[in-house]
């Protein structure tokens, strides 16, 4: 209700955007749709049918980057946690996801922070240079680092061949992820997220708790460390 509103009083004071912004091909008639734009009056009636806030309900990214990356960041924290991975013992790190995550995270090059939000090369670089995917990793200088920079070369993103006829609008695997990773020494490790690369809002009646300790994360970098959710 609040982006309606904030858009209405946008275009109110003479910002424009895509003039086709509803039926372009990778507009929202076609994305409420599921990829099948043409009766808008049938598509108009489907609208909260269910409400999608309610069913399958909020998720909230674990990381500040693109949906798109959640699991190949999980992936990748996982095999440094699990398996002993160092950015330094990188050979190669190839990623296979869903055909349309090339469309989303089409840079494989970033020059800034910015840019490195809508990069799967950049935030598969940073997490295993730095062990973590916060705020930290997207400042503006910081994709300019030489061992991110190294290890951005190193990424590839490719199809799945599992995942190559998924269709977003139905199963909860799409955004899911198998990550390769190649190391110097001639092994291979890898990890298939399909699940846990985002945080439900609520656990039963309360929030959840890994959406207050994302809260704690973000809060410390300007509150005191003794500060809690609850408090």
């Amino acid at each position: 209700a609040r982006g309606g509103i904030a858009a209405a009083m946008l275009a109110r004071d003479g910002f424009v955007g895509a003039p086709d912004v509803l039926e372009n091909p990778h507009g929202y008639v076609h994305a409420f749709s599921g990829g099948k734009p043409g009766d808008y009056d049938a598509q108009a009636a489907k609208l909260g049918k269910p409400l999608e806030i309610l069913d399958p309900g909020l998720a909230f990214k674990i990381f500040p980057s693109n949906f798109h990356t959640q699991a190949g960041v999980v992936a990748v924290l996982t095999m440094m946690r699990e398996d002993g991975v160092k950015a330094a013992d990188v050979d190669s790190v190839l990623c296979l996801t869903n055909h349309m995550t090339k469309h989303s995270l089409w840079n494989d090059n970033p020059q800034t922070g910015l840019e490195g939000k809508l990069s799967l090369h950049y935030c598969v670089a940073a997490a295993l240079v730095d062990g973590q995917l916060e705020v930290e990793q997207f400042y503006e200088d910081r994709a300019q680092n030489p061992a991110v920079r190294a290890l951005i070369k190193r990424v590839t993103l490719e199809p799945h061949p599992a995942m190559a006829n998924l269709d977003f609008t139905k199963g909860k695997d799409f955004l899911g992820m198998e990550v390769v990773i190649k190391l110097k020494n001639g092994k291979t490790v890898s990890r298939h997220i399909k699940s846990g690369f985002s945080v439900p809002g609520v656990d039963g009646d309360r929030v959840h708790a890994e959406l207050n300790d994302k809260l704690v994360r973000n809060a410390r970098r300007v509150l005191p460390q003794t500060l809690r959710p609850e408090a």
